[in-house]
């Protein structure tokens, strides 16, 4: 009974992987800066901003 969960287990945790891989980057954006906060707003989703700071510098940028 141990055996048939562990290979269960196993099974289904390969197929998370697999199903990671297959996911496709959408856009992808390199800040000068380290990021350590982040966030978006999303109370306009036509207009919204997000932000990527670290303890010196903040970059905002529309989406």
């Amino acid at each position: 009974m141990k055996k048939v969960l562990l290979i269960m287990l196993l099974a289904l945790a390969t197929q998370f992987v697999v199903a990671q891989d297959d996911m496709t980057i959408v856009w992808e954006a390199k800040m000068g800066h380290q990021i350590d906060y982040y966030g978006t707003d999303i109370s306009d989703k036509a207009n919204s901003y997000s932000f990527a700071a670290d303890d010196k510098k903040i970059t905002v940028f529309k989406n």
